[in-house]
């Protein structure tokens, strides 16, 4: 209990007993891991113009999670500036390393990453492909709009990609803003063979 002068007493527990530092700690964890889906389930339930700034604050209170959390809110696809190409990209869990965003147009990271993650040869020059036949789809579907499409590999066999696209309209009568966001993942079998699948001939 609390002495005079408004001074007050603190416990710190040591545990010599390796079974009960076990199972403090797996209490511990478990108390993270509850508040942890409590605040994932609330912020879900709350207005989806304030999941940013709800998503932050969730961040800010379990540090240790920020990832996880990243992964697990679907938040507004972030538009950035490629100035090596002049080309504005997507930002999302699928181009991230870190604070740093790679964009599908220069291969760099921005902000500027040294090591950040890039995909093999192989399927670098299958993101340009599709980077180029998405945006030309974009512009013909869309006629505005920002498409950014993200390779990387699974294993040593398989790989992964994801399609995004944003379109928002501003400006129409009653609407003040409206953004459109259209995102699709697929994992496929990476064939590696002196064959190029774009200019396959067939044999006589």
């Amino acid at each position: 209990g609390g002495g005079g002068g408004g001074g007050g007493t603190f416990r710190v527990f040591f545990f010599n007993d390796t079974a009960t530092t076990e199972i403090y700690t797996e209490q511990i964890v478990g108390s993270v891991r509850c508040v942890q889906e409590t605040g994932l389930n609330l912020v879900r339930r709350l207005p989806p113009s304030k999941v940013v700034q709800n998503t932050t604050a969730l961040q800010n209170l379990l540090p240790e999670q920020v990832d996880e959390i990243s992964q697990r809110i679907d938040q507004p696809l972030e538009v950035e500036h490629d100035t090596a190409t002049g080309l504005d990209f997507l930002k999302s869990e699928y181009n991230r390393d870190g604070d740093s965003y790679r964009s599908p147009w220069s291969n760099k990271y921005h902000p500027e990453l040294a090591d950040g993650i890039t995909p093999s040869k192989e399927l670098r020059e299958l993101e340009k492909k599709s980077n180029a036949a998405f945006r030309e789809y974009v512009k013909l579907y869309y006629d505005t709009g920002i498409s950014s499409v993200y390779f990387w590999e699974k294993d040593e066999e398989n790989f992964a990609c994801c399609v995004l696209i944003k379109k928002t309209i501003q400006g129409q009568k009653g609407v003040q803003a409206v953004s459109y966001t259209h995102l699709t993942c697929r994992r496929s079998t990476l064939c590696r063979s002196r064959w190029s699948p774009y200019h396959q001939k067939k044999k006589p």
